[in-house]
Parts: structure tokens; sequence; C-alpha cells
């Protein structure tokens, strides 16, 4: 009787050795199968280059790059005015001054 807990615990020991092992293997195995992917993707690229003889690409330039930053800005702000013309319409006098003035 004085041995059974140190049993239990070897053995709670035991299977988590296992389960790391086991975890291991798996992730492994994951590894494995991504770098055959990226192998065959590799592959796939280059065949289809060697085929179409796509452009070489090329970075957008810095007005493309401020535009994409500024359009769902101008979205984002259209869409305010839109619920603040809402609220124009049902809001009490005290605060349609504010709400007319953040609008415009």
């Amino acid at each position: 009787m004085l041995f059974l807990p140190y049993v239990a615990v070897i053995e709670a020991d035991a299977k988590a050795f296992l389960l790391k092992k086991r975890d291991s293997l798996l992730r492994r195995q994951a590894k494995d199968v991504c770098k055959k992917r990226r192998v065959s993707h590799a592959r796939l690229i280059a065949r289809f280059c060697a085929e179409r003889q796509p452009e070489p690409w090329q970075a957008p330039s810095a007005s493309e790059q401020t535009l994409k930053v500024l359009a769902p800005r101008l979205d984002a702000l259209r869409a305010t005015r839109v619920q603040e013309g809402n609220r124009l319409d049902v809001s009490r006098e005290a605060v349609r001054g504010g709400i007319a003035q953040h609008i415009d």
C-alpha cells in the first residue's frame, strides 16, 4: 500500500511522456507534409512561368499605396455621414446644431 501513490505518479509521468512523444511525431509529420506541399507548389509555379512567361511583378507606386489606404477611410466617412444625416432627422433641437456642424 505504501508504494501505490508512487506507482500512480510513475504511470502519470509515463503517460505524459508518451503524449509528448506522440505530439512531437505528429508535428514532424505535419512539417514534412508542408515541406512536400511547398516543393510541389514551387514546381507548379515554375511550370506556369515557363509556359506563360508573365511580366515580373512590380510593387505598387506610392500613389497607389496611398489610394489603397485612403479608400476604406473614405468609405467609413461616407457611412458616418449617412448615419449622422439619419440622426439629424430624428434628433432633438439641442443636439441638431452639433450634428449639422459635424456633417458639414
